[in-house]
């Protein structure tokens, strides 16, 4: 009997692994991570720097940030050196590493911040820094928010309209120029194409405007419905602004769940105002927004 029964809980472990997916992965604790909303991340080609947004949770103190990872480990953030001085968001890489664009209430001229966020970009030189970055034009930047931008690995352009249905774009790249834009035949938050355009990953809202990420495939100029990604990303709490990894073969995220939970009562006491405060401060899982990567091949799992 005994012998049975060990049979058959090697037999429920076997099927559980095969059924839960594996959790995603959290990156940087305390670095990527921290008790800020940080979101919006991009892996460069060599896997070895991370950029990324920094926000408080009104997303009124946008800042762009870049991570070095050394001996495996995220290293403590810095302000791109581009940004520091406007409301900069939503930032995403191309595939090469040599384009970066986000949003920004930056004005093109003058000293006055823009009431609306537009889209700007960003290249390398020839030395490796960042040059000066620029405006994209009236073609694709219009009197509202423009949200989210992703790149695909031959230049075209897809972004959001922030409003009440959501509306996403792609701007094919012809001679170096981005096209007038075209609506796409699906609407989200936020848009993450792989590098060679064949799926796309979408934050949706559902029915309890909680948002979540799902699936589209390309086929030919024709999108699929949206499948929803499985439980190795998405929980009960909010999911999006996504990208995939420039080998297509990664999705880093941005999630609100609450990995770690609480622990009560305290092992100490807090006694004073600064120890609160450096509690809150050190605290990832607080509903602040966090950096999660999951790969593409389980992230319907």
């Amino acid at each position: 009997m005994n012998h049975i029964c060990r049979a058959l809980a090697a037999l429920s472990l076997a099927f559980t692994c095969h059924v839960h997916a594996a959790p995603a992965e959290l990156l940087g604790p305390q670095t990527v991570s921290t008790s800020f909303h940080d979101f919006a991340a991009s892996l460069t080609p060599d896997g070895r720097s991370l950029l990324f947004t920094r926000t408080d949770s009104g997303f009124t103190r946008m800042t762009l940030m870049q991570s070095s990872l050394k001996d495996g480990q995220w290293q403590a953030a810095a302000v791109l050196p581009f940004s520091g001085k406007w409301n900069d968001g939503d930032g995403v890489l191309s595939p090469d590493g040599k384009r970066y664009l986000f949003i920004s209430n930056r004005p093109a001229g003058g000293t006055q911040a823009k009431a609306d966020l537009d889209l700007w970009e960003v290249e390398k030189t020839a030395d490796g820094a960042w040059g000066e970055p620029r405006r994209l034009p009236d073609t694709i930047n219009s009197s509202v928010n423009e949200i989210y931008p992703s790149l695909a690995g031959d230049g075209t352009l897809y972004f959001g309209r922030a409003g009440a249905d959501s509306q996403l774009f792609r701007s094919r790249m012809v001679a170096g120029a981005w096209q007038a834009p075209e609506l796409l035949p699906v609407s989200g938050v936020s848009f993450a194409i792989a590098p060679d355009q064949s799926f796309a990953v979408v934050g949706m809202m559902d029915a309890s405007r909680n948002l979540d990420l799902y699936r589209i495939t390309r086929e030919g100029e024709a999108w699929s419905k949206p499948v929803r990604l499985g439980a190795s990303v998405n929980t009960p709490l909010m999911e999006y602004a996504s990208s995939v990894t420039p080998d297509g073969r990664s999705l880093l995220f941005s999630s609100m769940r609450r990995d770690g939970g609480v622990s009560w009562p305290r092992a100490q006491a807090v006694t004073s105002a600064a120890q609160v405060a450096e509690e809150l401060n050190g605290t990832i899982f607080n509903g602040s927004r966090n950096v999660y990567t999951v790969p593409v091949s389980g992230m319907m799992e």
